[in-house]
């Protein structure tokens, strides 16, 4: 099994705009739960309407999880939708690079719409310190702002205007 180590960050939504529209590759990515707990998540996701992946993500630490991914026939996201918990997440997936790293940011609508939120994947977590100017706030750590809990829980914790977005 594969170790995910991860930071997600807030953004500043006036100056990420331009990055957005620069981006060449982005992705259009649906996705649901059919377990979403503290330590195990287990989801579908479409990508970019090309396939379909199941992910089990399971550990303690936000920012370092065990993930293992399946690649599943095209019609499994329908018929497993029936196990779906809480809502179906729809956001756009933007590749941005950024002092030699990429950069993955994701412009969620529907019922998370006005969220946008960057992560960056690595080999040690530690060894990022130079940010683009467009980063405001580390939410590694803020269980808020995991997916998971954001297929279960939506917006309702989160006041985006106290997290420092212009909304």
């Amino acid at each position: 099994m594969a170790k995910e180590i991860e930071r997600k960050f807030l953004v500043d939504l006036e100056m990420i705009k331009p990055v957005l529209e620069a981006s060449s590759k982005r992705y259009h990515l649906r996705q649901y739960y059919i377990v979403a707990s503290k330590e195990l998540a287990i989801r579908l996701r479409v990508e970019n309407n090309q396939r379909v992946v199941l992910a089990i993500k399971s550990g303690t630490n936000p920012m370092e999880m065990n993930e293992i991914e399946f690649v599943l026939p095209w019609d499994e996201y329908e018929h497993r939708r029936k196990e779906m918990v809480g809502i179906e997440i729809s956001k756009l997936r933007h590749y941005v690079e950024f002092d030699g790293r990429t950069w993955e940011i994701d412009v969620f609508s529907g019922d998370l719409d006005g969220l946008t939120v960057a992560e960056i994947e690595c080999d040690d977590a530690a060894e990022i310190s130079n940010f683009p100017e467009w980063v405001t706030k580390e939410v590694t750590f803020d269980t808020r702002f995991k997916n998971a809990r954001l297929a279960l829980e939506g917006l309702n914790e989160i006041d985006l205007s106290k997290e420092g977005y212009n909304v």
